[in-house]
Protein backbone atom coordinates (compact mmCIF):
# COMPACT_ATOMS: atom_id res chain seq x y z
CA UNK A 1 0.00 0.00 0.00
CA UNK A 2 1.39 3.33 -1.05
CA UNK A 3 0.22 6.66 -2.41
CA UNK A 4 1.43 9.02 -5.09
CA UNK A 5 1.20 12.65 -4.03
CA UNK A 6 0.93 15.37 -6.65
CA UNK A 7 2.47 18.73 -5.76
CA UNK A 8 3.22 21.78 -7.93
CA UNK A 9 6.64 20.26 -8.70
CA UNK A 10 5.42 16.77 -9.63
CA UNK A 11 4.60 13.38 -8.14
CA UNK A 12 6.14 12.03 -4.94
CA UNK A 13 6.06 8.54 -3.43
CA UNK A 14 4.50 8.08 0.02
CA UNK A 15 4.65 4.74 1.83
CA UNK A 16 1.29 5.37 3.54
CA UNK A 17 -2.02 4.16 2.11
CA UNK A 18 -4.71 6.66 1.21
CA UNK A 19 -6.67 5.38 4.22
CA UNK A 20 -3.76 6.25 6.51
CA UNK A 21 -3.48 9.70 4.94
CA UNK A 22 -7.22 10.22 5.34
CA UNK A 23 -6.97 9.70 9.10
CA UNK A 24 -4.07 12.17 9.35
CA UNK A 25 -5.40 14.97 7.13
CA UNK A 26 -6.41 18.43 8.27
CA UNK A 27 -10.13 18.54 7.38
CA UNK A 28 -10.01 22.32 7.01
CA UNK A 29 -7.45 21.97 4.20
CA UNK A 30 -7.80 18.50 2.69
CA UNK A 31 -10.81 16.44 1.65
CA UNK A 32 -11.33 12.89 0.42
CA UNK A 33 -13.44 13.45 -2.70
CA UNK A 34 -13.27 9.97 -4.21
CA UNK A 35 -12.01 6.59 -3.09
CA UNK A 36 -8.54 7.32 -4.41
CA UNK A 37 -8.29 11.13 -4.32
CA UNK A 38 -7.61 13.49 -1.42
CA UNK A 39 -7.39 17.08 -2.60
CA UNK A 40 -6.04 20.30 -1.16
CA UNK A 41 -9.07 22.61 -1.10
CA UNK A 42 -6.79 25.60 -1.75
CA UNK A 43 -5.76 24.12 -5.14
CA UNK A 44 -9.33 23.97 -6.47
CA UNK A 45 -10.28 26.63 -8.99
CA UNK A 46 -13.68 25.22 -9.89
CA UNK A 47 -16.01 22.35 -10.47
CA UNK A 48 -17.28 21.15 -13.82
CA UNK A 49 -19.86 18.68 -14.99
CA UNK A 50 -19.28 15.89 -17.49
CA UNK A 51 -22.72 14.46 -18.05
CA UNK A 52 -23.89 13.35 -14.61
CA UNK A 53 -20.37 13.40 -13.13
CA UNK A 54 -18.77 16.23 -11.17
CA UNK A 55 -15.06 16.90 -11.56
CA UNK A 56 -12.57 19.20 -9.84
CA UNK A 57 -10.48 21.63 -11.85
CA UNK A 58 -7.12 22.39 -10.22
CA UNK A 59 -4.92 25.48 -10.59
CA UNK A 60 -2.67 23.52 -12.92
CA UNK A 61 -5.19 23.19 -15.75
CA UNK A 62 -2.88 20.84 -17.67
CA UNK A 63 -3.75 18.12 -15.17
CA UNK A 64 -6.75 15.90 -15.76
CA UNK A 65 -9.86 16.88 -13.80
CA UNK A 66 -10.34 14.88 -10.59
CA UNK A 67 -13.57 12.90 -10.20
CA UNK A 68 -15.85 13.53 -7.22
CA UNK A 69 -18.01 10.73 -5.85
CA UNK A 70 -21.74 11.45 -5.76
CA UNK A 71 -21.73 11.31 -1.97
CA UNK A 72 -19.02 13.97 -1.76
CA UNK A 73 -20.43 16.57 -4.18
CA UNK A 74 -22.55 18.37 -1.57
CA UNK A 75 -19.89 18.33 1.19
CA UNK A 76 -17.29 19.54 -1.32
CA UNK A 77 -19.51 22.39 -2.53
CA UNK A 78 -20.03 23.38 1.11
CA UNK A 79 -16.29 23.21 1.88
CA UNK A 80 -15.60 25.45 -1.14
CA UNK A 81 -18.35 27.91 -0.19
CA UNK A 82 -20.36 27.08 -3.30
CA UNK A 83 -23.68 26.28 -1.66
CA UNK A 84 -26.63 28.05 -3.18
CA UNK A 85 -29.20 29.89 -1.12
CA UNK A 86 -32.82 29.22 -1.96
Amino acid sequence: HYTRILTPVGFHFCNLSIGDLETRRDPAQFMLVHGCFIINLQAVVGLERDGSKTQIVLRDKQREPIPVSRAQVSPLRKALGLTTKR
